[in-house]
């Protein structure tokens, strides 16, 4: 874990500080503490004492140590475990709350919209009341002021791929790295963007009610695997496994696509 300070940078390692393992996937820092998760636990590095504390299978209600992802949440902080599904910590109460997929299945999803798509986690991410699971078999998401779920699998709904590398929040917006391209959601319109196999880029739209619809496009991403993505209101950011693309949203319409056209 680096940090970049003052035109420095500090190296935080397992041997010369408190990190759990040099394996770092995701980093927050919420309230003067850095969150890393890796694949030796949870570590929270207090900015202010410069103290360590460790959290794994030994002192939480983790199953195994080996942390995919963390986000911030509103008082609490969200954990993507692997295999443990997510875990919801407390930090002013020192509480910790699991959501495991209620089937307990791996390959098939025999219980929709009533918990986590399944236990392997491979990112969380918080805004607006909504949580959002990424997994490699599947898309979850949860309304914490409802206290519903909702789940998506390929094939039998948009989602372009069950296979996500990561997924970043935007609002009450998802945004979905895959290794078939990359998805927006709001959970009930859809925005797929990927690649044909000459190389051209492709857009496909959903909206509750309507036929599915595509366009090409112009430019396209530069792999359709997605390793990340980040967001905002103007623009996104894609890292792929042939490098970065940079896509730039076009003027705001009257149209209910979630997004415009990068």
């Amino acid at each position: 874990l680096s940090r970049f300070s003052g035109g420095q940078f500090t190296v935080f390692t397992q041997t010369n500080s408190g990190l759990p393992n040099n394996v770092v996937y995701g980093v927050a820092v919420i309230d003067g503490t850095v969150w890393a998760a890796t694949a030796g636990g949870t570590g929270a590095y207090q900015i202010k004492t410069k103290s360590w504390k460790i959290y794994d299978q030994n002192n939480t209600v983790m199953e195994e140590p080996w942390c995919y992802s963390v986000a911030p949440g509103d008082g609490v902080v969200y954990l993507g475990v692997w295999a443990g599904g997510i875990v919801e910590h407390d930090p002013k109460t020192g509480s910790f709350k699991a959501y495991r997929d209620p089937d307990g299945d791996f390959q098939f999803q025999l219980t929709p919209d009533s918990g986590p798509v399944v236990d392997v986690t491979s990112g969380v991410a918080y805004d607006d009341g909504i949580l959002w699971q990424s997994t490699y078999f599947g898309l979850s998401r949860y309304d914490t002021h409802e206290a519903t779920w909702r789940t998506w699998v390929q094939d039998k709904t948009p989602l372009v791929s069950n296979f996500i590398n990561t997924v970043f929040a935007h609002g009450r917006v998802a945004w979905l790295a895959t290794d078939r391209g990359a998805s927006v959601t709001d959970g009930n319109n859809w925005v797929n963007y990927t690649v044909d196999e000459n190389g051209r880029g492709l857009v496909r739209i959903y909206r509750p009610g309507q036929e599915p619809e595509t366009r090409p496009m112009t430019t396209a991403l530069a792999d359709g695997f997605v390793t990340a993505i980040w967001a905002d209101d103007h623009e996104a950011w894609f890292a792929t496994s042939n490098g970065l693309s940079h896509g730039v949203f076009a003027a705001p319409t009257n149209s209910p696509a979630v997004a415009s056209n990068p």
